[in-house]
């Protein structure tokens, strides 16, 4: 985060990052409406890959992502 967030749309983004922080080193000074947010992930990134959103400190900032194995058949 490099600054508050003013639209709704940067509000968005704002709390799904706070939902994936490993370490749990966003935070707020107020209560937060972050849960309601859980329902973005998986988040859709590109044909059949999806962003879980939800990293373990053990990861050392690694991200999780899934892809449909209807994706992964087309491949081959």
């Amino acid at each position: 985060m490099y600054a508050q967030p003013h639209t709704m749309q940067q509000w968005h983004k704002a709390m799904r990052a706070l939902l994936a922080c490993p370490t749990g080193s966003i935070g707020m000074v107020h209560q937060n409406n972050a849960g309601e947010f859980m329902h973005d992930f998986p988040l859709h990134l590109e044909d059949g890959v999806y962003y879980t959103g939800f990293n373990p400190l053990k990861s050392h900032g690694g991200h999780s992502y899934t892809e449909l194995l209807e994706r992964m058949r087309m491949a081959r």
